[in-house]
């Protein structure tokens, strides 16, 4: 939540750092990996976001925010 709430604000920075460590600790988080994913892209890390996107969807196939995220890339 702590994390949503800094993304709306648009401060990317703050948010990645929330959402690293629950991503380290939980790497399949669903949750955590699409917002970290939306950080990335708005960060203009997109090759990293694709990779998370990926990992994720390989995790979660039928996931259409998974599909919707990567085909923006």
């Amino acid at each position: 939540l702590k994390a949503y709430r800094l993304i709306r604000a648009e401060q990317y920075d703050q948010a990645g750092m929330v959402l690293e460590k629950i991503v380290d600790e939980n790497p399949d988080d669903l949750e955590a990996g699409l917002n970290m994913a939306i950080v990335e892209i708005r960060q203009e890390k997109k090759d990293i976001a694709r990779e998370r996107l990926t990992r994720l969807s390989e995790r979660y196939p039928d996931h259409p925010v998974i599909r919707r995220l990567l085909d923006q890339l």
